[in-house]
């Protein structure tokens, strides 16, 4: 008798993914003097896994910004597998980063003995943030949060990234007194641009500090200070 399997396709954040395929590191940032990087993946789960990696071009460019090789493995349990990340696109700004998104789909495989059973398999795909730096900027992650600056216009608040890099907020807080207006969702703000954000307040937001949560190169979270500046 036939016995069907289902499978669920998952997307998620790598950061938030309970998958068992893990990569060393919750974003990818490529050295433009180099313009390779080798990434670890492990298997931590107790079977093996087939793994695809893809690379997600939002910016437009015409030539695809990058290849992983190999971009189709398996993965035995509790091993890991090495890849290598190749920048392929040359034309890529030099006064500023760049970023592309890389996803890794993971495909379980069918274990031994339930071929037969009702089973549901979940095929999961994680998205990471790979960003180019290009050499010669003479710029750090420590300078960037003194780039990062803010002004209310209405209801809006209008964050500014004055720096050649991305910036990326985790979460943001507005507070006056005893007031505050949390914002928890994420924020990418890209090289030397501004982004409105519309906030629910139906009071004025004059007087308001903001703290903002930074996430940095090692994907860690670092609490700082946004200055105001109209």
């Amino acid at each position: 008798m036939f016995k069907p399997l289902f499978f669920l396709f998952v997307t998620c954040s790598a950061t938030f993914c309970q998958a068992s395929v893990v990569l060393n590191g919750t974003r990818v940032i490529v050295d433009g003097t180099k313009n390779e990087k080798t990434l670890q993946f492990t298997n931590a789960g107790d079977h093996p896994t087939l793994v695809q990696i893809q690379a997600i071009d939002f910016n437009n460019h015409s030539i695809t910004p990058f290849v992983a090789l190999p971009q189709i493995f398996r993965i035995a349990p509790e091993a890991g597998q090495t890849v290598k990340l190749n920048v392929t696109n040359n034309n890529l700004p030099q006064d500023r980063e760049s970023l592309f998104y890389m996803d890794y789909t993971e495909i379980p495989s069918l274990k031994k003995g339930l071929e037969d059973k009702n089973k549901l398999y979940l095929i999961i795909k994680n998205r990471v943030k790979v960003i180019v730096r290009p050499t010669g900027l003479n710029f750090s992650m420590d300078k960037l949060k003194n780039a990062l600056s803010y002004h209310f216009q209405g209801r809006d608040i209008v964050f500014r990234n004055a720096s050649p890099f991305y910036a990326n907020i985790r979460a943001f807080t507005l507070f006056k007194g005893n007031s505050t207006l949390p914002w928890n969702d994420a924020v990418t703000l890209a090289p030397f641009s501004e982004q409105r954000i519309t906030l629910q307040s139906r009071s004025s937001l004059s007087g308001y500090a903001l703290d903002a949560v930074l996430i940095n190169d090692f994907g860690a979270d670092e609490k700082i200070n946004v200055n105001e500046k109209s």
